[in-house]
């Protein structure tokens, strides 16, 4: 069993030689308190250290390439990175501000940025520019998603009239042409406004296809806004399963999606899907025993972690005991260090894969489960309480434009304008709830959106109730390897059964969870 370690730890393990991970063995401490990893380490002078016990942790880990910000996506053992390295360089850039053109590899340039150019860092893809402050400048900031490193050129000029902005990609042109970009401007008071075409982002270090805007000369300042368009998802994040399991030594990491081998839980590290949570001061001061973890996705009290998404299926099930309030109903566990949402754990149980006694079920009180803060999944910074993130990320900008989910369709949009567009499709809805309640009183033709993809759940009563399962194709194709399954229960939640493909039941009404496994 292996874990991927959380980015806010690894890049706390770093090497005081070359500045990498310690990711390759063996690791040593010095009596100066230096560590050195196994790149490193390997000089006659190495007995004067000792070797870490930090490897037997190591040896359980997968690590993310150093290189990731160039556009690797590995997932590594202790034993394979040296091998890796060999044939993943890092790109070598110069910091776009230093006027010395001091040249780092990526994974350092990162660093340089938060030690050297603080203030030249976007926490969202959102900036005020003061015009005014200069009469012609060129302007870079530094903006950070996930492992995706983007540049954020501005050239401004009083005597031109003009404003010139690009968004560059640190890494290679591939990854680059799967992602666009797209620059809105706003003045105070809406006098002066700008939505630029949208294309493909720009290769950092070549030449920069600048969009030009034209300004009045009265114009003060400006909010510029990029929005950024993931053509393929999996550049936002790591992939679940990697090519290391046709490596020799290799374990089968399938780390965190759903297999039937489910109740082999990881330790607490989050996972794709999981959903960073901000605790303003109104709540620490409402609940003082509860504390944000460092990782920040996961809640605190009494020194014990709870995850509030369900490592099974990855989701927050907001409605898991009542159909007309937001009690979100999980059970965790402190031996394994992680939580199970109401519907998967009734499955899980019932199939005896897991075993209740190594759980407890949440006694949070709902009012502080209520005001839990979430951030937006797209990165837009924006906090809400409860469940009301779902409604944003429906029509958040940022988020990577979708597949109408009928079939032959060519509609791409935000989920908001999928859902308007159904009006092309008389008959289907869209649903963000993965859990919902159905009657054997209507037909429904259903388009559940759960990580990413969308799922049609078809409900036909024609001679007793009649329920299909299917993941939703684009151009009669659909690259994903993950299979929908449903989980039924009974208008009590009682576990009935799960099923893949379709089912016939007499019973009129049901709950449904909706998962994807690998």
């Amino acid at each position: 069993m292996a874990f991927i370690i959380p980015d806010s730890i690894l890049e706390t393990l770093i090497c005081h030689a070359c500045s990498k991970y310690l990711s390759v063995k063996p690791v040593i401490v010095y009596p100066n308190r230096r560590v050195k990893c196994g790149r490193c380490a390997r000089s006659k002078r190495q007995s004067d250290g000792a070797v870490s016990l930090y490897g037997a942790i190591a040896e359980k880990c997968l690590f993310k390439c150093v290189n990731r910000f160039d556009g690797c996506r590995e997932l590594l053992t202790y034993s394979q990175v040296r091998n890796h390295e060999k044939v993943c360089a890092s790109k070598v850039y110069q910091c776009p501000i230093c006027v010395n053109n001091h040249e780092f590899p990526t994974f350092l340039l990162v660093k340089h940025f938060n030690d050297k150019h603080r203030e030249c860092i976007l926490d969202v893809p959102v900036l005020f520019l003061n015009i005014d402050k200069y009469s012609e400048t060129s302007l870079v900031y530094f903006y950070r998603l996930e492992d995706n490193v983007f540049f954020l050129h501005l050239y401004v000029s009083r005597m031109e009239e003009l404003i010139k902005v690009n968004v560059s990609y640190l890494g290679n042109s591939k990854a680059a042409n799967d992602i666009t970009q797209q620059i809105t401007m706003t003045s105070e008071k809406n006098l002066f406004e700008y939505s630029s075409k949208i294309k493909s982002c720009s290769v950092f270090g070549k030449n920069n296809d600048f969009f030009s805007i034209k300004i009045k000369n009265d114009l003060n300042s400006v909010f510029i806004k990029f929005k950024l368009i993931f053509k393929n998802l999996q550049l936002i994040s790591v992939p679940l399963s990697t090519g290391l399991n046709n490596s020799n030594n290799s374990i089968d990491f399938n780390l965190l999606g759903i297999s039937s081998t489910v109740v082999s839980f990881k330790p607490a590290v989050q996972t794709p899907f999981s959903r960073k949570i901000f605790l303003s001061s109104n709540f620490q001061l409402t609940f003082p025993k509860i504390s944000l973890s460092k990782c920040n996705f996961a809640i605190v009290e009494s020194d014990i972690i709870y995850f509030l998404h369900c490592f099974n299926c990855q989701d927050i099930c907001w409605r898991g005991l009542s159909r007309d309030s937001l009690i979100l109903k999980f059970y965790f566990s402190k031996k394994f260090s992680h939580s199970i949402c109401y519907y998967c754990f009734q499955m899980l149980k019932h199939e005896n894969k897991v075993h209740e006694n190594d759980y407890m079920i949440s006694n949070f009180h709902r009012d502080m489960l209520k005001n839990i803060e979430f951030y937006c999944k797209w990165n837009c910074g924006q906090t809400f309480k409860a469940d009301y993130h779902l409604g944003h990320e429906e029509s958040c900008e940022l988020q990577p434009l979708q597949h109408c989910p009928e079939q032959n369709c060519n509609f791409r949009g935000t989920i908001v304008e999928i859902a308007s567009h159904m009006v092309a499709h008389p008959g289907k809805e869209i649903c963000a709830y993965s859990n919902f309640y159905i009657t054997g009183l209507f037909n429904r033709n259903m388009f559940v959106f759960t990580q990413n993809e969308f799922v049609r759940i078809t409900i036909l009563n024609d001679s007793g109730l009649n329920i299909s399962i299917a993941l939703c194709e684009y151009d009669n194709k659909n690259n994903s390897k993950k299979k929908p399954i449903a989980l039924l229960f009974d208008d009590n939640k009682y576990f009935l059964m799960t099923f893949q493909n379709s089912i016939t039941k007499t019973e009129a009404n049901h709950w449904i969870k909706v998962i994807l496994i690998d």
